[in-house]
């Protein structure tokens, strides 16, 4: 069996368990979760348990993969909460709140949107990881800069927008300014340094 047979890697998405739930008026809860039948042409423990693979799955397995939830106030003005939360069985901490923030978004002055959150978040980078609590709606595995993304870049403070909306100037683009502060992240770059991509 050549090289690139021994250690191939078939992972198969059963269908995502995608639930909404819309708990009260102000009050929205969405829950996604997946299910993973994996087969690896693989017999060896990964080189993090301290064996010599290089998959993170070996034999067959029927894995349950991650569950996120994400819990979504609105008010009756112009504030809004979120909160998302995760569990994995393959992560260091197996439940956690990977985000809480709250969110001031008025009605257009002059046209443009103004908006403003503050708490826990992701800075506004990815066109990959859209979907609920930070997931990726187009793949199952982030790519490398989504993945450094999640484990580094995740920041405490706040951060303001400024959106011209194509559509209010009779445009084919919108164009947005962001200006945020934030605190306790003085290692970013870290792992970028030690591991690279």
């Amino acid at each position: 069996m050549s090289f690139a047979y021994k250690y191939c890697l078939i992972t198969l998405l059963l269908p995502q368990i995608i639930m909404a739930a819309n708990v009260s008026e102000s009050l929205d809860l969405a829950i996604k979760g997946d299910l993973l039948l994996v087969s690896a042409d693989s017999q060896q423990a990964p080189w993090w348990d301290k064996g010599s693979g290089q998959l993170a799955y070996k034999g067959n397995q029927l894995l349950v993969g991650n569950q996120v939830a994400s819990l979504l106030w609105t008010g009756e003005d112009a504030f809004s909460a979120r909160l998302n939360a995760e569990a994995s069985a393959q992560s260091e901490h197996p439940l956690g709140i990977t985000e809480a923030w709250l969110n001031w978004s008025p009605l257009p002055i002059n046209r443009y949107r103004l908006r403003a959150r503050f708490g826990a978040f992701y800075p506004a980078f990815s066109l990959e990881n859209t979907d609920t609590a930070w997931t990726s709606p187009y793949s199952h595995n982030f790519s490398a800069i989504n993945s450094w993304f999640a484990e580094e870049l995740k920041t405490y403070g706040a951060e303001v927008s400024l959106t011209r909306p194509g559509r209010f100037f009779q445009l084919p683009y919108s164009v947005t300014g962001v200006a945020g502060s934030f605190i306790g992240n003085d290692a970013i770059g870290t792992i970028l340094s030690w591991r690279g991509f």
